[in-house]
């Protein structure tokens, strides 16, 4: 699949989500992960699996999910991928606090904060930047019962 493919799969897949049709919209996640697989193109691996994450129903399937985008941006030689480290780092300390593990979460939110001047002065931005101020404050409470 072209880059203009991975976006459209990732658009089926989450109206698919939208409509409740879940099994359906990971087939559509797993088949363009495969072809980025298949392709070594670590880059829109990155893509799927950061939206593949966010459609599973456990902490510990999204870990798994977060923790493969994360896998695969780092691999990644494409510079796109800077950008997406800081929501990479604070994905994968949310799941982490929400499976009870606040020391693996503390390590992963202190990493998020570390690259936050990646991310844009936008809508985004803020929004992954209060996520990680969010992650943080239940890191020191020790709030393993984040929401």
């Amino acid at each position: 699949m072209e880059y203009e493919q991975i976006i459209e799969a990732v658009d089926q897949a989450q109206k698919l989500l939208i409509a409740g049709k879940v099994e359906q919209a990971h087939a559509v996640y797993a088949a363009a992960w495969d072809d980025a697989a298949t392709r070594n193109d670590h880059y829109q691996a990155c893509i799927v699996a950061h939206f593949m994450a966010h459609a599973q129903a456990t902490p510990a399937a999204q870990l798994l999910w977060h923790g493969r985008a994360l896998a695969a941006a780092t691999a990644s030689s494409d510079e796109r991928v800077q950008a997406f480290f800081p929501s990479l780092y604070a994905n994968l300390a949310e799941a982490n606090l929400r499976l009870g593990d606040v020391a693996r979460a503390r390590l992963y939110v202190g990493h998020a904060a570390a690259c936050a001047h990646r991310l844009p002065d936008d809508t985004y931005g803020w929004l992954i930047r209060s996520l990680i101020r969010r992650v943080d404050d239940a890191t020191a409470k020790e709030d393993a019962s984040f929401r």
